[in-house]
C-alpha cells in the first residue's frame, strides 16, 4: 500500500461505512416520521368535504327503482374455510400467478448467482488463496445470502415460508461447514461463523433498517437522499481538512461574523449536506420518472437497494487487497442488473405472458389496522401477476400502498392533486387507469384518494369497472356505516358471483346477514343480479 492509496483505503474502510450506517439509520427515522406526517395529511384531507354539488344522488336513484319482492330469488351466504376452491392451488388463476412468481424468482436467482460468483472470485483471487472446490463453495455460499433475502421478498407468502427459506440456507451452510472442516486441519468453526457474520450481518441489519415493514414503501427513496446528503457532508469536511488555505479563509470569515469553532464545523457539514442533498433530490426525480415510465417499480427499487447495499459492503471488504479490487462490488452489481434486465426482456416476449389485466377491487373495514396489512400483503403479492389492485385510500393501508410519485408529491406540497375533486375528475382518472403490466409482469396498485363527499362517487365507478371484488368484513358491526353503503352498492351494481366477503369471529354475522337480506329486498331494477333465481355470496 502506497501513500496514494492510503486516503482511498481510509475512505472505503472508515468514511464509507460511517456514511452507509448513518444513512440507513437516518432513513429509518426520517421515513417513519415522514410517513406519520403523510398519513396525518391524507386523513385530514379525507375528512374534508369540497361541496361541489356535482355528485349523483345515489339514494334517490335507489328509491325509484325497487324490484317487487315477490319476483326475487333467494339470497344466501356461502361460508367457506381457507381451503375453498378459489384459494386452492389447483385454481387456474392461482396457477398462473404462482408460475409468474417462480419465473421472477428464477430470474433474480440467476442474477444473484452471477453477482455472487464475481464477488467469490474477487475475494479468493485478491487474497492469493488457491481456489479449491470446497473453499470456493464455502465462500460462494456465504456471499450468496442476499439471494435468500431476495427470494423471501419475492416468493414467501407467510412467515412460515420465510423461515423455511432461511432454514434451508443455513442447513446448506452447516453441511458445507462440516465438509470443509473435515478437509482442512487449519479451518475452525469459529472462523466460518466469523466470516459469515462479518460479511452478512452489517448489511442485513442495515437493510432491515430501511426496509422494515412500516417504512418499506418509502425507505429506499429516503435512503438515496440520505446517502447523497451525508456523503456531501463528509466530503465537505474532508475537502476543508485537506486544504489549509481554504480552511483559513472559512475560519477567518466565520470568526469575523461572530461564529465559534463548533458552529463553523457544523456549518461546513451543513453546506455539504445541502449541496449534495440537491443531487439526491435530482436522483429521486429520476426514480420518479423511471417509476412513471414503468422502467422501475416498487419491487425493483427495493431489490436494487438490497443488492447495492451488499455490493458496497463487498467493496469495502476488498479495500485492503488493492484499490482496483474495490470495483468488484460495482462490477457485480452492474452484472446483476444486466442479467435481471436481460431475463425480463426475454420473459416479456414469451407467449405465456398475458397483457390482460383483471381488475380487483379491495374494500375493507378501515379500523382493522395491521390486520388489513396481514391480508393485503399475500393477496396482492399473487394478484398483481393477474391484474391491478384498486382500493379507496384509508387509514389502514395508506402508508403501505404509497407509491414513489405519491410520496414525492406530498413532500413537494402537491398532495391535494392526488384527491378526486368531482365526477369529471373521476371519469378522467378511470380513463387514464394504467392497466399495462410492468417489465416484470406485475400490475400496479391504484390508490384512489377521496374527500368525505367523493368516496361514494369513486366506489360506484370502481364497482362497475372491476372484475372481482374482495371485501374484508372482519370486525364489522352496526356502526360501520361506510361498509353498509358499500355492501348495498355491491348488491346493486356488482355481479354477486364476482364478490368474495372475508369474515371471522369478529364479524357480527347476524347483522351482516340481516343487512344483506334487507338490501336484497330493496334491490334496484337495473342491478345485474335481478334475474338470479338464487343469489349467493362467498
Amino acid at each position: 500500500m502506497n501513500e496514494n492509496t492510503e486516503p482511498v483505503v481510509l475512505a472505503l474502510t472508515g468514511q464509507m461505512p460511517f456514511v452507509v450506517i448513518a444513512s440507513s439509520i437516518a432513513a429509518f427515522v426520517i421515513s417513519l416520521s415522514a410517513l406519520w406526517f403523510y398519513r396525518r395529511a391524507v386523513l385530514k384531507a379525507m375528512s374534508r368535504c369540497i361541496g361541489t354539488g356535482k355528485f349523483p344522488n345515489v339514494s334517490a336513484a335507489t328509491d325509484r327503482s325497487i324490484k317487487h319482492t315477490e319476483d326475487l330469488g333467494e339470497l344466501s351466504l356461502l361460508v367457506s374455510g381457507t381451503d375453498a376452491e378459489f384459494s386452492s392451488p389447483g385454481n387456474s388463476i392461482l396457477k398462473r400467478a404462482h408460475r409468474f412468481t417462480r419465473r421472477n424468482a428464477l430470474i433474480y436467482t440467476m442474477a444473484g448467482v452471477v453477482f455472487t460468483l464475481i464477488i467469490t472470485v474477487a475475494v479468493l483471487w485478491s487474497s492469493g488463496i488457491t481456489i479449491l472446490s470446497v473453499r470456493f463453495l464455502m465462500v460462494f455460499w456465504v456471499y450468496g445470502w442476499p439471494v435468500v433475502l431476495t427470494l423471501g421478498f419475492l416468493a414467501a407468502y407467510s412467515r412460515r415460508e420465510l423461515l423455511q427459506m432461511y432454514g434451508g440456507y443455513f442447513a446448506g451452510l452447516v453441511l458445507l461447514s462440516v465438509w470443509a472442516l473435515t478437509r482442512s486441519i487449519n479451518l475452525t468453526l469459529e472462523q466460518i461463523v466469523l466470516l459469515w457474520a462479518i460479511t452478512n450481518l452489517p448489511p442485513t441489519f442495515l437493510m432491515y433498517a430501511f426496509l422494515a415493514r412500516p417504512i418499506r414503501a418509502v425507505g429506499p427513496l429516503v435512503l438515496v437522499l440520505m446517502l447523497t446528503s451525508i456523503t456531501g457532508a463528509v466530503l465537505a469536511l474532508a475537502l476543508v481538512d485537506s486544504n489549509e488555505s481554504l480552511l483559513r479563509i472559512i475560519v477567518g470569515f466565520t470568526f469575523e461574523v461572530g461564529l465559534n469553532a463548533l458552529i463553523t464545523f457544523f456549518a461546513i457539514l451543513m453546506i455539504g449536506f445541502l449541496l449534495f442533498g440537491m443531487l439526491g433530490w435530482f436522483l429521486l426525480g429520476f426514480i420518479r420518472r423511471g417509476y412513471l415510465s414503468k422502467r422501475l417499480n416498487d419491487e425493483s427499487i427495493m431489490l436494487d437497494a438490497i443488492w447495492l447495499l451488499f455490493a458496497v459492503f463487498a467493496s469495502m471488504g476488498l479495500a485492503f487487497e488493492g484499490i482496483w479490487w474495490t470495483l468488484s462490488g460495482i462490477v457485480a452489481f452492474i452484472s446483476f442488473k444486466l442479467v435481471v434486465n436481460t431475463g425480463f426482456r426475454f420473459a416479456t416476449h414469451s407467449p405465456q405472458v398475458s397483457t390482460t389485466s383483471a381488475q380487483l377491487l379491495l374494500l375493507r373495514v378501515f379500523s382493522l389496522g395491521k390486520r388489513s396489512e396481514n391480508l393485503f400483503d399475500p393477496i396482492t403479492k399473487l394478484w398483481r401477476y393477474i391484474g391491478n389492485v384498486n382500493l379507496i385510500a384509508g387509514p389502514d393501508l395508506v402508508t403501505t400502498t404509497v407509491e414513489p410519485h405519491e410520496f414525492l408529491s406530498f413532500v413537494s406540497g402537491g398532495l391535494n392533486r392526488l384527491f378526486i375533486s368531482g365526477a369529471d375528475d373521476m371519469q378522467q382518472r378511470m380513463s387514464d387507469l394504467d392497466e399495462v403490466a410492468d417489465f416484470d409482469g406485475r400490475f400496479r396498485i391504484h390508490d384512489f384518494f377521496c374527500y368525505a363527499d367523493t368516496w361514494k362517487l369513486a366506489l360506484t365507478s370502481l364497482v362497475k369497472r372491476c372484475d372481482v371484488v374482495l371485501m374484508d368484513l372482519r370486525g364489522l358491526c352496526p356502526k360501520n356505516n361506510g361498509c353498509v353503503y358499500e355492501l348495498n352498492e355491491l348488491i346493486n351494481a356488482a355481479p354477486l358471483q364476482q364478490v368474495v366477503l372475508v369474515i371471522d369471529n369478529t364479524t357480527d354475522y347476524s347483522f351482516l346477514e340481516n343487512t344483506l337480506k334487507q338490501m336484497w329486498q330493496d334491490i334496484r331494477a337495473d342491478s345485474p343480479n335481478i334475474s338470479l333465481s338464487v343469489a349467493k355470496i362467498n
